[in-house]
C-alpha cells in the first residue's frame, strides 16, 4: 500500500485487513470509518502523487504502517492536565503517532511542556496539528479509532511497538538557515505572544524593532532558535499592530536564542533536494501548511513528498515550516 488519498470505503477495507494507519481528512469522512487500528485528524490540505498539492473534503489521506513492523500496543487521548503520561506511556521500543487539535488547550499546552520536560526524548514521538478549512469555523478534531470518538480539546496518541532489531528514524527536513549578520534574540518568559524582547542584549518592543530594522515583518521567515544542533523554526502567524505585539505559531523559549531566518534562494529545489536524500520507505510524513501556501511544490514529484499539510508537524517538539518523516532501519 501507499501514502495516498482513499476513499471512505476503500478504507474500510483496510480496515478490515487490520492494517495500522495515521488518517487525516474531513471530519465527517473519518466519523463514517469503522473501528481499528488507527488515529486521525481533520485536515483538508495534501500533496499527493506526483507532488500535486490539493484541498479535498471527499478523500481522506493514509498512512500505512507496515504491519510486520509496527504492533500498537495503546491507543489512548490525553488532556491538558496529564499530557506528562504520554511519556509514562512510551512503548519499550517503538514510536509513538500524536495527532493534536489546533485550537486545543492541549496544544498549547503541549508546546510548552515540550520546551521544559526531560522525558519528551525518551522514546521517538512524532506527528501533527490536525485544523480545519482557513475559513472554517468548526473546530479542529482528533478521533481515536480504536472506539470511533472524537475530541476537539483531547490529545490523541497511538504507542506501537517495533522489533529489537529495527530502528526508528524521525528526521526533520527544515531548508531555512539563521542569519548570522542578524541580531541575537532572547525572551524574558516562555510565550506565544510577544511584545517585549531582548535585542543584541537590549531591551525592546519587538514589533517596532523588525518595522524600523527591516520596514517590514515577514510571514514568510520564521526565527530560528539552535536546540543540540538541530534548528527550530517558530513563525510569527499573526500581527496586531495597534497593540504592537506579534503571535506565533509556536511557544517561544526563555531559555534558547532566537535568530531572524535568511531569505531562501529556490526554496523548492533546496527542499526537494533534501527529500530525495531520504534513505528508506517513508512510514509516515507530514509537511507544514505554510510550506503548502508559500512553497511552490505543484508537479514537484516525489513519492516522499506525499503526505499531510498541517498546522504543525511534531518530531519530538513542536515545530513548522518543515517536513518531519519516519523511516526504519534494521
Amino acid at each position: 500500500m501507499k501514502n495516498d488519498l482513499y476513499t471512505v470505503d476503500e478504507i474500510r477495507e483496510f480496515i478490515r485487513e487490520d492494517l495500522p494507519m495515521i488518517i487525516g481528512g474531513d471530519e465527517r469522512l473519518l466519523s463514517a470509518l469503522p473501528i481499528g487500528k488507527w488515529i486521525g485528524g481533520s485536515i483538508h490540505y495534501f500533496l499527493a502523487e506526483g507532488g500535486q498539492p490539493i484541498v479535498s473534503e471527499t478523500k481522506l489521506f493514509v498512512s500505512f504502517l507496515d504491519k510486520e513492523i509496527f504492533e500498537p500496543t495503546l491507543i489512548k487521548t490525553y488532556t491538558s492536565e496529564n499530557l506528562t503520561d504520554i511519556f509514562d506511556d512510551y512503548p519499550g521500543w517503538g514510536v509513538s503517532f500524536i495527532i493534536i487539535p489546533r485550537l486545543s488547550d492541549c496544544n498549547e499546552a503541549f508546546q510548552f511542556l515540550a520546551l521544559e520536560s526531560s522525558e519528551l526524548l525518551k522514546s521517538p514521538l512524532i506527528g501533527w496539528v490536525s485544523g480545519a478549512m482557513l475559513d472554517s469555523e468548526t473546530p479542529p478534531m482528533v478521533i481515536n479509532g480504536s472506539t470511533g470518538n472524537k475530541f476537539i480539546n483531547e490529545v490523541v496518541v497511538m504507542h506501537c511497538s517495533i522489533p529489537e532489531n529495527m530502528t526508528p528514524n524521525v528526521d526533520i527536513i527544515n531548508v531555512f538557515e539563521p542569519d548570522d549578520n542578524g541580531p541575537q534574540i532572547k525572551f524574558e518568559k516562555n510565550t506565544k505572544r510577544v511584545s517585549d524582547a531582548i535585542v543584541n542584549g537590549e531591551k525592546k518592543n519587538l514589533y517596532d524593532y523588525l518595522i524600523e530594522t527591516y520596514q517590514k515583518i515577514d510571514l514568510t521567515q520564521p526565527l530560528i532558535a539552535n536546540i543540540g544542533g538541530s534548528t527550530l523554526n517558530t513563525s510569527i502567524i499573526e500581527i496586531d499592530e495597534k497593540n504592537k505585539t506579534l503571535l506565533f505559531g509556536n511557544a517561544i523559549s526563555k531559555n534558547l536564542t532566537y535568530q531572524l531566518s535568511k531569505p531562501v534562494e529556490n526554496f523548492t529545489e533546496k527542499f526537494m533536494g533534501e527529500i530525495d536524500k531520504i534513505d528508506g520507505h517513508v512510514q509516515f510524513s507530514c509537511n507544514c501548511l505554510g510550506n503548502f501556501l508559500h512553497g511552490g511544490f505543484k508537479g514537484k514529484s516525489s513519492e516522499k513528498l506525499n503526505g499531510l499539510m498541517t498546522f504543525g508537524e511534531i518530531a519530538y517538539l513542536p515545530l513548522n515550516r518543515t517536513m518531519v518523516t519516519l523511516t526504519i532501519s534494521e
